[in-house]
């Protein structure tokens, strides 16, 4: 039942119920605000049920699939066929964001327009003191750069980054940049894109965090709530700042 609905959108959706923060019957537009839309196209099956009676049924299948293997979902940007039935890459994005309740790790090759997409992940740590991460790649621009030190052109290009993408002043996430490009080999980059959310939540695939990787492109990603997998992931990348194979940015500030 619901295999195409996340075990997140399940549990924010009985969430909501016992906050009291959504009425019966349910609407598509309830749903959306409170990070369940996958449960759109099940609606009709939803009209029976009081709001005991649909808290019992979310918490049953909540634990049968606790007891099964994790199971990826797909994640998909760009035109999709009549029988798709993939989830799209910003609505992921921003509900995984959204969740976190302790640490949000990211890796990314290229992000843009970060004050639409970064917001959730602001509240968090706002309102409930999420710790951010994010390992970034240092786009080289030989005509700005050439004549700096690697920190220099690193610490311009992290003050731009969150001057375009993190309008919204602090709290802020850690910065980490792989100082290769700046060291005068462009061909290495930090072309990982990843968000691991409380060490159990994975989203990993092909699409860049800017809009046309949200948006435009044919992107492909997978979403798994994993905390075995997410915490190798976690392991794998705390291994670069721990190695200094990547540095922070501001840290000799």
């Amino acid at each position: 039942m619901f295999a195409d609905v996340s075990n997140t959108e399940l549990e924010n959706l009985l969430a909501a119920l016992r906050a009291g923060r959504v009425r019966l019957p349910l609407t598509a537009m309830a749903l959306d605000r409170v990070g369940a839309d996958g449960l759109r196209a099940h609606l009709p099956r939803l009209e029976p049920f009081t709001g005991r009676a649909l808290a019992v049924l979310l918490e049953a299948l909540l634990d049968e699939r606790r007891r099964r293997p994790p199971t990826p979902e797909l994640v998909w940007t760009g035109p999709e066929g009549p029988a798709a039935t993939a989830r799209r890459t910003e609505v992921v994005f921003r509900h995984l964001l959204a969740s976190a309740e302790r640490d949000v790790w990211m890796a990314g090759y290229s992000i843009d327009h970060g004050a639409q997409i970064f917001e959730p992940l602001y509240q968090a740590m706002s309102e409930r003191g999420v710790k951010a991460r994010f390992l970034l790649h240092p786009k080289y621009n030989p005509g700005e750069t050439r004549q700096r030190t690697v920190e220099a052109g690193a610490n311009l290009i992290v003050h731009r980054f969150l001057e375009h993408n993190w309008p919204f002043g602090p709290p802020r996430p850690d910065i980490y940049y792989d100082p290769r490009p700046l060291e005068r080999r462009p061909r290495a980059s930090m072309h990982i894109k990843a968000v691991v959310v409380d060490e159990a939540r994975v989203l990993i695939g092909s699409a860049n965090f800017t809009n046309a990787g949200q948006h435009r492109n044919y992107e492909a990603g997978a979403y798994l709530e994993d905390p075995a997998f997410a915490k190798r992931l976690v392991r794998q990348l705390a291994s670069l700042i721990e190695g200094e194979l990547v540095h922070r940015y501001g840290a000799s500030s």
